[in-house]
């Protein structure tokens, strides 16, 4: 049978078994410290003294882990809710009303869009990473407030390592939305969560099943980038960096399954008007950098439910 040691630990007077009782640990060290006062002890009034000393030790040692074990808890919850890609909801919604991406590339945030890793939320060194339209980005520190309710702008870190010097809080609205407060000039910006930015254009703008107007050929757009009905041409993307000096709303299909270079495709104009899709062939020189508009190579109606 297993012999019993009296323990007080974290408040509450438990019959531990030694066989529980991890040697080495700080619980056996406080129950041998407890066993050697009851057998030193020569009077009650002695033992009471030192047992009391005991329990606000062990008070504070049991308050410090609950509150690791909370900030934990904190943590995880938190990066569950951010983990994942997140866009400006302002833009994507004038993108929705007008569509049109181009139309809109002057009422991009300076920072577009927002990425949350997992296992960097939960290390002590977490990041947000922020990314515009074009190539780059920006990584700025953020921690867990006291309260463990949100992350805010880690200024002592991003006084080491980043040129970003407007703190913020992040507070979740819902499960869809994100707010970033900036306290220098109390402005916001909303972010709405998406698979990825590619993924949330396609499924604004075209995701859905069409038919040509001269045949009735039906072709149809998904939001995972495939494509049916454009002969060879499996896949596309929406183009949303203007940088290369395209003036225009276009798309570049391919003739595989995963997107590449634009240079590996080909380019297509869009427009829209009410339920017509106009497509564009484009002629493109990527050397000069140069676009030349051609010949209208699919008109196609939305099909409706």
């Amino acid at each position: 049978m297993h012999g019993f040691k009296k323990s007080f630990i974290c408040g509450s007077a438990l019959q531990m078994p030694n066989s529980l009782v991890e040697e080495g640990s700080w619980a056996s060290g406080l129950l041998t410290l407890t066993k050697l006062i009851f057998m030193k002890s020569e009077n009650i009034i002695q033992m009471r003294s030192v047992l009391f000393v005991l329990g606000i030790v062990l008070a504070v040692g049991c308050g410090g882990q609950n509150t690791k074990n909370q900030i934990s808890e904190s943590v995880d919850k938190q990066s569950e809710l951010l983990v994942g890609s997140w866009m400006s909801d302002m833009y994507l919604q004038k993108i929705e009303e007008t569509r049109s991406v181009y139309a809109n590339k002057d009422s991009e945030p300076k920072i577009l869009g927002l990425l949350f890793k997992e296992e960097n939320l939960k290390s002590d060194n977490a990041l947000l990473y922020g990314f515009t339209s074009h190539e780059g980005g920006i990584e700025i520190p953020i921690h867990l407030n006291p309260s463990g309710d949100k992350f805010l702008y880690d200024e002592e870190r991003a006084n080491k390592s980043s040129n970003f010097n407007n703190p913020f809080e992040l507070n979740l609205i819902g499960n869809n939305k994100l707010e970033v407060k900036f306290f220098q000039n109390q402005r916001t910006e909303i972010y709405r969560k998406v698979k990825d930015e590619q993924t949330e254009l396609r499924r604004l703008l075209f995701e859905g099943d069409f038919k040509s107007i001269d045949d009735g050929k039906k072709f149809s757009f998904n939001r995972t980038g495939t494509l049916a009905g454009f002969d060879e041409k499996m896949t596309f993307e929406v183009i949303y960096d203007f940088g290369l000096n395209i003036e225009f709303d276009a798309i570049v299909m391919y003739k595989k399954i995963e997107a590449g270079n634009w240079s590996d495709g080909e380019v297509y104009k869009y427009e829209f008007n009410s339920d017509t899709l106009k497509l564009y062939h484009v002629n493109a020189n990527w050397e000069t950098l140069n676009y030349e508009i051609g010949e209208l190579r699919y008109e196609l109606k939305m099909v409706k439910e």
